[in-house]
């Protein structure tokens, strides 16, 4: 998908973003990282609503332009978030996860 100015892009990132930020259940996330006591990196307690926010929009912010600039998929994965920014020649899309267990069998000796 191509852009023809800067803030059509802006506004186009600035849509994806909000419609993340205002549907995520970032209350549920909350509370299973306060239920675990997860704590970010330097933080001596569990990231609170407005933190998860606004890590989760900086993220947002980041995949998307790397995205804009390579035109490949781009990933961010930390703090339990797992972030995939990805389109085609009509659309972008988020997809938005929070993780806390995982497991994969997969081995690449075998191919």
């Amino acid at each position: 998908m191509k852009f023809d100015t800067e803030i059509e892009k802006f506004t186009y990132r600035q849509k994806l973003i909000d419609e993340v930020i205002d549907w995520f259940d970032f209350d549920k996330v909350a509370k299973v990282m306060l239920f675990l006591d997860w704590k970010w990196k330097y933080d001596p307690c569990p990231p609170d609503i407005k933190e998860l926010r606004n890590y989760v929009r900086k993220a947002l912010r980041d995949t998307f332009d790397r995205y804009i600039s390579t035109g490949i998929q781009s990933y961010h994965n930390s703090g339990g978030f797992e972030i995939t920014c990805m389109g085609d020649d009509t659309q972008i899309w988020f997809e938005v996860k929070f993780t806390i267990t995982e497991w994969c069998t997969y081995d690449e000796k075998i191919n």
